[in-house]
């Protein structure tokens, strides 16, 4: 009965980890999107605008990856370290 409780646990917290991480994602991704819209013309017309775009998927990217390398890697090393 341990054991599932325990897989049932750790199903649940990736779950809930990854559902966390989505949501982050998003809400930082709305905001540059609202960010860039409120920017005024002159600064889009001086822009590449795929040049842009690239920054700012490369930006999420990265942020997906170091909240995934937070979450898989220091989260459980610091919980060991607690034990």
């Amino acid at each position: 009965a341990r054991v599932f409780s325990d897989g049932v646990s750790r199903a649940g917290s990736a779950l809930f980890n990854e559902l966390r991480n989505a949501v982050s994602i998003r809400r930082i991704a709305k905001n540059v999107f609202l960010h860039l819209h409120n920017l005024d013309l002159g600064f889009h017309l001086s822009r590449q605008t795929g040049a842009l775009s690239k920054a700012i998927d490369r930006g999420t990217r990265g942020i997906s990856f170091v909240l995934s390398a937070l979450v898989f890697n220091l989260g459980p090393t610091l919980f060991e370290m607690m034990l």
